[in-house]
């Protein structure tokens, strides 16, 4: 097992064309169906227009041995399914009461959510089976999947938004003009490929037996929006406008507070109370695009052969090895259209629904609500994007902002691992003892490519690169542009590399002493690994700016894998009416751990960390510097107690399919860091 697989493995059996000695082919076809939407006609829920929600499914396989040694398998698998998701949230503050602490909490919001969506996935796969010579095989495989997810996520929200006029365990009454009343989404559709060519060569004779493994494979994925015709998000606000034209917010009330969904009221400046589920109240606030694109390659070759030799004892000798490599490339932008108007102004009155000139009313509020809500007029997240298709310049985009958060989300990955191991396995006592232990060595080697956020872009240098400097203030001189150019100079793609090397030997042991037919004493020691993830190694380097306060630089650190070693030791008991009791001590010491330090400006720590990254002009501009680091550790230790009977042999034949209780108890001491 590799070194970093703590928790175990899972290994996914394919089927061969030597399973059978005939031709077979097996076929499904099945309706997929959610209870809560039994309709056979179409109806609104996630597409612009109304769709089925009973969706279709199919699968096969079919094996053909074509001789003893040649056949060839071919499977495939279509699955289409609709899964409503509705939910609601409620925020109470406790209120505790000065002195005594007492709480005497109220409801200060609500978040419900409806969330319909669809799920499409397709797979296949082409297997060759060869046996070549009497103890050899030779498999060859190829599968490819496809996935397809599309969900309209439709929140309405209230809110006091502070601390309310008058509360009780019934009623909340928020502060005149101070509530929050909205409309906000989450939509999304996520699709990707992921393609597999692999093959294995199997070597069983009477002294060796022999494995060679291999497989790439390529997964990419996409979230869009705006391609399907939708925002991912949007947010409409309740609210009134004065004299000036500007946004006032309402004065909200909940009531029946404990239901899941409490009664809203607001009251708008005028002493209106509009209806809260309708959009045609609102006012347009923005939308947004959730942009991302992303593929993940996995690389994996794999090798051992073991043999039984005879030293007093006989012992099974196993040796092998394996390189894995995993790529991962990640890009993304989220787009936000902020909407302002005929004006040119957003959260004014121009930005009514009403002065829209377009029905914005979604189709899918002839639905009933979830949680027994009366039905709403729910805006749509299509037509805001038509909205805005039919008048572009009635938006406004951040370009600057846009180009920031590209710089953020754009990664690469790069992690290589090398191995081999040596593992021997042997009984004695006639087969009281047995004993498995062995070795691993284990190469790790990273890169990581992420972005840069470096201010000092927004200052004028020389011709050699340096810092001009104001003669009368001594502070570097600001450069001009605009705020995307400069957004641009100071925002820089994956323009940081951190590279990392780890090499290591982690040894495993286990031994079983059977004291009698029901007893058996287990120890175990291993030493395991784990290594950073993608956002901790191609995090963001950061130099804030010279204004700031305090000034920094957030460094990107080469990051090592945290170290366990794990002890066990457990008694078990195995009863002859198939129950077995169980007594466990366990400890695991974990060290190396991913920490972070803020190295304080002008101390010898913040200088040496300036240097180490390449920022040493920033010396005397007084930065500090904050950067992870591995160290530090922590031990776990305690028991555990098991208890598990089989209730088959209790129980007449027709009651005792499958029945089995089981107990368990754990209790951890000792815990500790350091």
């Amino acid at each position: 097992m590799p070194a970093e697989g703590i928790g175990g493995t899972i290994n996914i059996v394919t089927k061969s064309a030597f399973q059978r000695s005939r031709p077979r082919f097996n076929y499904r076809t099945y309706l997929n169906v959610n209870s809560t939407r039994t309709e056979l006609r179409k109806t609104y829920g996630i597409e612009r227009n109304p769709t089925f929600k009973i969706k279709p499914g199919f699968d096969f396989t079919y094996i053909k041995p074509v001789s003893k040694s040649f056949g060839f398998t071919i499977g495939g698998a279509i699955s289409s399914k609709f899964n409503p998701h509705n939910s609601s949230t409620n925020t109470w503050v406790l209120n505790p009461t000065a002195g005594t602490g007492i709480e005497n909490p109220f409801l200060q919001g609500f978040t419900m959510q409806d969330t319909p969506k669809f799920t499409d996935r397709y797979s296949g796969r082409v297997g060759i089976d060869w046996r070549f010579a009497p103890n050899d095989v030779l498999t060859l495989g190829y599968s490819q999947q496809y996935y397809d997810a599309a969900w309209i996520g439709r929140r309405w929200q209230g809110d006091t938004a502070g601390n309310p006029t008058a509360f009780s365990s019934e009623f909340t009454q928020g502060r005149p003009n101070a509530g929050v009343v909205q409309f906000t989404g989450n939509a999304g559709h996520k699709y990707g490929t992921t393609w597999t060519p692999e093959f294995k060569y199997t070597h069983n004779g009477s002294e060796w037996k022999s494995e060679v493994r291999g497989a790439y494979s390529h997964a990419s994925y996409h979230y869009r929006c705006l391609e399907r015709g939708h925002f991912q998000n949007i947010v409409l606000t309740l609210g009134s406008f004065n004299a000036a034209g500007d946004v006032v917010a309402p004065t909200v009330r909940m009531d029946q507070t404990h239901d899941l969904v409490p009664r809203l009221t607001a009251v708008l400046a005028s002493g209106e109370t509009p209806d809260p589920r309708d959009v045609n109240n609102f006012v347009i606030g923005r939308g947004t695009e959730f942009f991302r694109e992303g593929f993940d390659v996995k690389k994996s070759l794999f090798a051992h052969t073991r043999r039984v030799i005879t030293v007093g004892v006989p012992v099974v000798v196993k040796v092998g090895g394996d390189v894995r490599q995993a790529v991962c490339d990640v890009r993304g932008s989220d787009p936000v259209y902020t909407y302002v108007g005929a004006d040119g102004r957003a959260g004014t009155r121009d930005d009514a629904v009403s002065a829209a000139g377009m029905d914005l009313v979604d189709g899918y509020s002839v639905v009933a609500p979830p949680f027994g809500q009366p039905k709403f007029k729910w805006p749509s997240q299509y037509k805001l994007y038509d909205l805005y298709l039919a008048r572009p310049n009635w938006w406004s985009r951040d370009l600057a902002g846009e180009h920031s958060m590209m710089v953020t989300n754009s990664k690469f990955l790069v992690e290589t691992i090398t191995s081999g191991f040596v593992r021997l396995d042997a009984s004695f006592f006639h087969n009281r003892v047995t004993v498995v232990g062995g070795g691993r060595f284990q190469n790790y080697r990273s890169r990581a490519d992420a972005g840069e956020v470096d201010t000092l872009g927004l200052y004028v240098r020389d011709e050699d690169g340096n810092l001009i400097t104001n003669p009368a203030t001594g502070q570097p001189i600001r450069a001009t542009g605009t705020a995307l150019a400069i957004t641009e100079k100071t925002n820089i793609e994956r323009a940081v590399t951190t590279k990392g090397i780890v090499n290591g030997i982690y040894p495993s042991f286990n031994a079983v002493y059977r004291m009698t037919e029901n007893i058996q004493v287990r120890a175990g020691y291993a030493s395991s690994i784990s290594y950073p993830n993608l956002n901790q190694l191609a995090a963001v380097t950061t130099v804030s700016d010279i204004t700031a306060s305090p000034r920094r630089l957030t460094a990107n650190s080469p990051l090592q894998p945290w170290l366990g070693r794990n002890y066990d030791l457990d008694l078990e008991y195995y009863t002859a009416t198939g129950g077995s009791f169980t007594l466990a001590y366990f400890r695991k010491d974990i060290s190396n751990f991913v920490n972070s330090v803020r190295h304080l400006a002008g101390t010898s720590g913040a200088r040496a960390a300036l240097e180490k990254y390449g920022y040493g002009e920033l010396l005397p501009l007084n930065f500090e510097v904050v950067e992870q680091y591995n160290g530090g550790g922590a031990t776990t230790e305690g028991w555990e107690f098991g208890l598990h009977q089989d209730l088959n042999s209790f129980l007449p034949s027709w009651a005792s399919d499958g029945l089995r209780q089981h107990l368990l108890y754990r209790g951890a001491q000792g815990n500790q860091c350091r």
